[in-house]
């Protein structure tokens, strides 16, 4: 008897050290967390009463299309399908979404269970708060509705929420106030401008006429001392009662204040003939900060032949280095989402921001791209701050269009982003930034993308 103890006791400490703990459940199986289900897939729930079940996450893995028609159910994402050209570990294909760029709204479920018990019921699933309802949908993507026992479910068509955004705020100027007064500065009211609203390039006048009154105010203070200095030799010559030391004294005294006057009179011709800029007070030129304007991509295919386009842009493909191709860009690329690659009649090229991204990374001999921020992010991969130390030029980071519009910048080298935008990049040949910083993009991330950026390597 205690030879099978301590058999059974053997056998309970090798299958505790050595067996696994837990078996990964398949598809369709129950669950009560993420851990029970298979890496590729996920535990969600499947009643108002809580019971769970593995199903596949987008990228997750599939067998069949109906084990990816569960991410529709349980997800309100809807079109799913197991794609055999994606593999994942343990199955043969992995659940994707197709994209039609013609529809720009997305079926989502409601779903409303009534417990009766209690007398309560539970609405979950419909539009995001990203969202609103719509009509632009996919009507062969459309899912039934259904009302079974107690679980009610309709189909709701939700389109991205029109952004309210803010004018960006023009420059604001504030006049100097002095401490001390001095008569002779007289500041302008107000700063010169290029542009509306304080808008372009601004001329700030107050340091030069700061300058200037200190001038007029130095100069009165001077002659006045002078002066002084010049009746103080006077007296002293008078008094000097023939002394021969005091009359030499008044005289250097009489003779320094005159030529103090003289120099202080003749300063601004002296300083003319050193260097006519000296005496030239300038107002200080400060330029407004050009803001990155999103307006998202298109996803329809491009057609681009990049030799040919490389040649037009002066551009030596596989010599020149990522920052050097987005350099010789600038100024020759417009911005357009439904004329991207063509010719414009000005001699410029027109580009998005994802067709400019995959025209770059092809010149610089690096992995192609589908040019379409929903696909080069699809994999939702964060960039996080400690990846900014292993940023290779060429890598993309950015975020998906989904419910804000997609953008890609290009990482250069040395810190620096890149990109095709829009907005004033709509202006012949001003499409392309080539110094922004990770500030910058953070800041429009949280201005106009979903706050979030993603990396594409």
């Amino acid at each position: 008897m205690n030879k099978i103890i301590h058999l059974l006791a053997v056998i309970f400490i090798f299958s505790w050290l050595f067996l696994p703990q837990q078996i990964a459940q398949a598809v369709g199986e129950s669950c009560t967390g993420f851990n029970d289900c298979d890496p590729n897939n996920m535990c969600v729930s499947t009643s108002f009463w809580g019971g769970k079940k593995c199903y596949p996450k987008i990228g997750g893995g599939c067998n069949t299309d109906a084990d990816c028609s569960q991410i529709q159910e349980h997800l309100n994402i809807f079109g799913a399908f197991c794609n055999a050209n994606k593999a994942v570990d343990g199955y043969p294909g992995s659940c994707d979404v197709e994209i039609n760029s013609q529809y720009t709204c997305t079926w989502r479920q409601e779903m409303t269970t009534t417990n009766p018990e209690i007398n309560s019921s539970n609405t979950t699933g419909g539009c995001h708060s990203t969202e609103q309802p719509g009509s632009n949908c996919d009507p062969a993507q459309k899912p039934s509705s259904s009302n079974t026992g107690f679980t009610n479910t309709r189909v709701v068509c939700c389109c991205p929420a029109q952004a309210t955004i803010e004018p960006d705020k023009k420059a604001d100027y504030i006049i100097p106030q002095m401490s001390i007064k001095i008569d002779t500065v007289k500041l302008s009211q107000e700063a010169f401008c290029t542009g509306t609203e304080n808008s372009g390039e601004c001329h700030i006048p107050w340091i030069a006429e700061y300058i200037n009154g200190v001038y007029k105010y130095g100069f009165g203070i001077g002659g006045i001392l002078a002066a002084i200095m010049l009746m103080a030799g006077g007296l002293m010559w008078l008094v000097s009662a023939g002394d021969a030391s005091r009359i030499s004294q008044a005289k250097d005294l009489i003779l320094g204040s005159i030529i103090g006057l003289l120099i202080l009179s003749t300063s601004y011709i002296i300083l003319t003939a050193v260097n006519p800029e000296l005496a030239k007070l300038r107002p200080i030129k400060i330029g407004e900060i050009d803001l990155i304007e999103i307006e998202g991509d298109s996803s329809s295919s491009i057609s681009l032949d990049v030799p040919a386009t490389a040649a037009f842009l002066g551009i030596n493909c596989g010599q020149d280095s990522v920052q050097e191709i987005v350099n010789k860009s600038k100024g020759k690329v417009t911005y357009s989402q439904e004329k991207r690659t063509q010719r414009s009649t000005d001699n410029k090229i027109y580009f998005d921001c994802s067709s400019y991204a995959s025209f770059v990374r092809e010149c610089a001999g690096l992995p192609t791209i589908t040019a379409y921020t929903g696909t080069i992010f699809q994999d939702r991969i964060k960039f996080e701050d400690n990846d900014t130390a292993n940023l290779t030029p060429g890598d993309l980071i950015g975020w998906p269009h989904d419910n804000t519009p997609g953008h890609v910048f290009i990482y250069l080298g040395d810190g620096l982003f890149g990109d095709a935008h829009g907005g004033s990049g709509k202006e012949p040949g001003n499409a392309i930034g080539n110094n922004y910083s990770l500030g910058e993009l953070k800041d429009v991330a949280n201005r106009k993308g979903p706050g979030q950026l993603y990396i594409k390597r």
